[in-house]
């Protein structure tokens, strides 16, 4: 099953055409650890690919740049017969194709949970190449069997210009993690980029401000990616790449 799968659904955002698309290209494997944050930036890429066509949005207009936000993203379960397997993401914005900002009220997680106040915007500026997006939730409750999340507001922020590295930023508000037989796990509400916490009992992990840096120099940053199992869970991925500007075309001298 693919994280992205559903995602036509996030506010009115790509239609089922573009989603099997982007299944076609990331299903089949099953991901682990730093590939987990791989899936979670080729995911973030594919949703910005989804809305304008075959190629991600950047590649039609790097003069401009581009940016996405995406609420949350979940893979539950590997087979689609398993009880309880869910796969969405919802709460989709992208730049420049659009729409620059979504807001969904609650997302369920099927049986798992919810996430409340899922939202993304998306914005840049063609003349000067600059990007920014934001995404993430007000707060969140999951239920992923023998380990229980517990969040207040989630958000990933990022922001490129040309000639200077993405900025990327998370937050991780009033977090705790309960693990059954365990003490439960507090989440620094502002971790350092690369933040990795090990569950108890090898129970799990959870990934903070995780940072993916592309080579064409598009940053994703993920606030908070939690991985149990063969189940996992993401609120608040973001993607910035810088465009270089208006072209001599678009503004002649």
């Amino acid at each position: 099953m693919d994280p992205c799968h559903g995602a036509g659904r996030a506010g009115g955002g790509a239609g089922p055409w573009h989603v099997d698309r982007m299944i076609s290209i990331l299903s089949g494997a099953r991901w682990r650890g730093a590939r987990g944050a791989r899936r979670g930036a080729l995911c973030a890429a594919a949703l910005l690919a989804a809305v304008s066509g075959a190629a991600p949005a950047w590649a039609g207009a790097a003069d401009r740049g581009s940016s996405g936000g995406l609420g949350a993203f979940a893979s539950l379960g590997q087979r689609p017969d398993e009880p309880g397997a869910l796969a969405l993401a919802e709460g989709q914005a992208t730049y420049p194709a659009g729409p620059r900002r979504v807001s969904l009220a609650t997302v369920a997680f099927g049986d798992a949970g919810s996430a409340h106040d899922v939202t993304a915007s998306a914005s840049g500026d063609a003349a000067t190449g600059r990007v920014r997006a934001r995404a993430g939730v007000g707060d969140a409750a999951l239920d992923l069997g023998t380990v229980r999340l517990r969040v207040g507001a989630v958000h990933a922020e990022c922001s490129a210009a040309p000639g200077a590295a993405p900025l990327g930023s998370a937050t991780v508000e009033g977090a705790a993690i309960a693990v059954r037989g365990a003490q439960d796990v507090a989440l620094e509400p502002r971790p350092a980029p690369g933040t990795t916490v090990a569950l108890p009992g090898g129970a799990g992990r959870a990934y903070l401000n995780e940072r993916i840096t592309e080579a064409d120099g598009a940053l994703t940053v993920h606030a908070l990616r939690l991985r149990v199992g063969d189940r996992e869970v993401t609120l608040g991925s973001v993607t910035c790449r810088p465009g270089t500007g208006a072209t001599d075309q678009e503004n002649p001298a």
